[in-house]
């Protein structure tokens, strides 16, 4: 049972690189914008991991929680905190225009997609069906989040594509503590919403699309995520997010 689970994640996350390189090659073609070209990729990459798991790898979506609302905003308050700087920084870029319009589109999808499949099917996963501990569970999911970026490599350098990895890691983290913490996806896609705003504000301010990241200053927000993670899922929090995941 394990081996086959363990068959089905590896060939959803490669087969979903693969897709990915397909449709921004065929968008490359056709001559496509970039905005365009992310928005087609990221529709076809979402019809493709949602197809896969309804249909092959079945492995449950939670959205709506169990966890009392009082206690999901306790949760969320480092959240608050980052969604008030991402916000403060989209109003400081100033670019209220079409193309901001488009690239907050984008965002959303994105955000849908990419939690779906890490945080919802990934993380759901290696806590369900491979019974891993909670932290290593974490750790993995937020790797192979981090690691996705390695296909920026067809066209920057590694120090930059290293320092995306580690802060993509690091927000990955974050994203898993308020899944599991929250029992409703709606949480992580919310906050990663914002921050792919506020990424895309920064490169329509500054007219690239490859924003420079360097691994030394992804560091320390790595480090301070990992001291979330310790906190938010202590051991006296672990059982009950066992038991919440485990449960139908």
């Amino acid at each position: 049972m394990k081996r086959s689970y363990t068959y089905k994640l590896a060939v959803l996350y490669l087969v979903n690189i693969l897709i990915m390189f397909a449709i921004s090659a065929i968008c490359a073609l056709c001559h496509f914008s970039d905005q365009l070209t992310m928005m087609v990729e990221v529709c076809g990459e979402f019809l493709f991991i949602y197809t896969l798991n309804h249909f092959w790898v079945k492995s449950q979506i939670f959205l709506k929680s169990n966890i009392p609302f009082r206690s999901q905003i306790s949760v969320n308050t480092v959240s608050f905190i980052l969604v008030l700087c991402y916000l403060i920084a989209i109003v400081d870029h100033g670019t209220f225009s079409e193309k901001f319009l488009l690239s907050i589109i984008s965002a959303l999808l994105f955000a849908i997609t990419e939690e779906y499949l890490f945080r919802g099917i990934i993380l759901g996963s290696f806590l369900r069906q491979f019974n891993f501990s909670v932290f290593t569970s974490v750790i993995f999911c937020s790797l192979l989040f981090g690691m996705t970026h390695l296909m920026n490599l067809t066209y920057q350098s590694l120090t930059l594509t290293v320092g995306q990895i580690l802060s993509a890691t690091a927000l990955g983290i974050i994203f898993c503590c308020i899944y599991l913490r929250t029992r409703s996806l709606l949480w992580p896609i919310g906050l990663h919403f914002v921050v792919d705003v506020s990424a895309g504000a920064s490169s329509l301010a500054k007219g690239t699309y490859n924003i420079p990241v360097s691994p030394y200053y992804s560091i320390i927000p790595l480090l301070l995520s990992v001291c979330l993670m310790l906190f938010l899922l202590r051991k006296s929090k672990q059982s009950q997010v066992k038991a919440s995941f485990r449960q139908n």
